[in-house]
């Protein structure tokens, strides 16, 4: 049996859209195409979080300009809301819609939701690959580089595409 492959783009949206972030808008629209499976991450921040309690966030609310996606998702993308960094309460549901596929993950921010998303799969015994040139971080490309290095060591080498804006 063919293996499947779906892509997972993470939290592209206005909240997290700026000048280290815009560059791969492109890149994701394009990327998003060539996957039977897509389904498209929405970090939201509700009253009483985590997010809010330790880090003082009161951004990224349900209904705030914070969570309107920054790109067209396909048609046939499946959307999921979600108040943590990985997926959390929507596990189940991505490895029932994923099964056998391999997973590919774009999207932002690298040093956050893309890496706890990444680990969360892995350890659910997923093979996962970074898309690396469309991934970004919205603290710049610093952590973004940093966060490339540690999906690295967690996931495996051949698994995190070589990013242009790494230096050799």
């Amino acid at each position: 049996m063919e293996r499947r492959n779906a892509l997972i783009v993470v939290d592209v949206q206005r909240g997290f859209l700026n000048e280290h972030t815009q560059p791969t808008l492109e890149r994701i629209e394009r990327l998003q195409r060539s996957f039977a499976t897509v389904i498209v991450t929405r970090f939201v921040n509700p009253e009483g979080s985590s997010y809010e309690r330790r880090m003082g966030s009161q951004r990224h609310r349900p209904v705030s300009e914070d969570c309107e996606l920054a790109f067209s998702p396909v048609p046939y993308a499946i959307k999921l809301d979600k108040g943590t960094y990985g997926l959390r309460s929507h596990l189940g549901r991505v490895l029932e819609l994923t099964e056998d596929a391999e997973i590919t993950l774009c999207g932002w921010d690298t040093d956050g939701c893309v890496l706890a998303i990444a680990l969360e799969l892995f350890d659910a015994g997923k093979c996962v690959k970074i898309a690396s040139e469309a991934c970004a971080s919205s603290a710049g490309d610093a952590y973004h580089l940093v966060a490339l290095d540690l999906l690295r060591r967690a996931v495996g080498v051949p698994f995190v595409e070589t990013d242009r804006r790494e230096r050799v």
